[in-house]
């Protein structure tokens, strides 16, 4: 993670630290008692692989920041391109969505164990494939932002060969319930407008 530059006085960096790969996503979790929790999300392409294989590496790193900041955990996973904390709990816990460069989609809940020296840990819940045949990398995702009856626990995300998805979380898996071509390129990004969950944008690069 690269240092803050204290470019006036207003600015004071207070901790920084290095990753083992590319930093491309940080969220604080917004749910009381865990505000002081965030995670950071990786991706590196893997250089000089003998085989001519292009592996994608990422990781988690899960942070607290009270009197210092500190990292409670590591997680060496698929590259990570998006992360989304569920801006609701879903029965009571705190939920993170995870965008992979295999295709999937993962799901990952707050926990908090007292036995353990680092009590706060991610554990994961499920890996969701969206096209199972024909995988292509998850670029962006966004939750829903109301949890009402006809919306709980949706999301969308966007791939790298142009489409949407819009997807539920059931207790089991996660469902794709729309799919379309938003653009003819890779779709970077994609949201929901905060004002009208009705509306979705989408970007291409």
């Amino acid at each position: 993670m690269a240092a803050l530059k204290q470019e006036n006085a207003n600015v004071l960096l207070l901790w920084n630290t290095n990753t083992p790969y590319f930093a491309d996503s940080v969220e604080w979790c917004p749910h009381s008692p865990y505000q002081h929790i965030f995670v950071c999300g990786m991706y590196q392409l893997e250089e000089n692989n003998t085989k001519g294989e292009q592996k994608r590496l990422g990781a988690i790193h899960l942070f607290s920041v009270l009197e210092k900041c500190i990292c409670l955990q590591k997680l060496q996973l698929s590259g990570i391109l998006d992360m989304k904390w569920c801006p609701y709990k879903v029965n009571e816990k705190c939920l993170l969505s995870v965008a992979h460069a295999n295709g999937t989609i993962g799901v990952f809940q707050l926990i908090q164990d007292d036995k353990k020296e680092n009590k706060i840990q991610l554990e994961h819940i499920l890996f969701s494939e969206i096209n199972p045949v024909f995988p292509n990398l998850i670029l962006s995702l966004d939750w829903y932002q109301e949890k009402n009856i006809l919306s709980s626990n949706c999301m969308v995300s966007s791939e790298s060969n142009g489409n949407i998805d819009l997807l539920q979380l059931t207790e089991s898996e996660l469902k794709v319930k729309l799919k379309c071509q938003a653009h003819m390129h890779e779709t970077w990004i994609v949201c929901f407008d905060y004002h009208n969950n009705n509306i979705i944008y989408s970007g291409k690069f």
